[in-house]
């Protein structure tokens, strides 16, 4: 009853302030789905249930593409598509998005770099464990020298909330990446901390 009332109150808390949630078989099924995840997450990057889809990126002047931003996708083996949101928490809070983002980085460099016009560029989301995780520098010089893309051709995108948690490693670990010629971005300015 405990451990039930806990994940009630959990739930509650992430839709916001003034939320009262019940414990019912729809909260069950989420919790095993989440349970579920978190053991697939681990074998997922193996069995190569992940892909990169690219959404444009349009100069608004003249509608000209400049690049595309790289999302990942999860082909689950029995629910099939999963979206970002339903697995990247999960994710993060087991660590396999430290393996999950480098293989990230490294499949968009890849496919820029194969990419008919060299005035592209592509963007990586950043996830707060990669920021914090040792080597980032490293992974990124690599997946650089194995694709062949131009530094400046790899943005890679940080939120405004990961840069104000912890903005002394978050800016030590960025201009190392800078110094490889990679570019960065804030992503998300202004739904967070600060305002537009």
């Amino acid at each position: 009853v405990l451990r039930n009332a806990d994940f009630a109150m959990y739930r509650a808390k992430r839709r916001g302030k003034g939320f009262i949630e019940v414990f019912d078989a729809e909260l069950e099924h989420e919790i095993a789905r989440t349970e579920e995840f978190r053991r697939d997450l681990v074998s997922a990057l193996g069995r190569e249930q992940f892909a990169l889809v690219y959404q444009p990126i349009v100069r608004v002047r003249d509608g000209r593409l400049v690049g595309a931003e790289a999302l990942i996708r999860w082909n689950h083996h029995v629910y099939g598509a999963v979206a970002p949101g339903d697995f990247v928490e999960i994710a993060e809070k087991t660590g396999v998005i430290i393996p999950i983002g480098w293989w990230s980085i490294r499949q968009a460099c890849i496919t820029a770099a194969s990419w008919q016009d060299p005035t592209l560029f592509v963007t990586v989301n950043l996830s707060a464990s990669q920021l914090r995780g040792a080597s980032m520098v490293d992974h990124v010089r690599a997946a650089l020298e194995e694709s062949g893309l131009a530094p400046h051709r790899l943005v890679l995108e940080i939120t405004e909330s990961l840069l104000l948690d912890e903005p002394d490693g978050a800016a030590e670990e960025l201009v190392a990446v800078r110094s490889l010629g990679v570019r960065v971005a804030l992503d998300d300015f202004g739904t967070g901390y600060s305002s537009l």
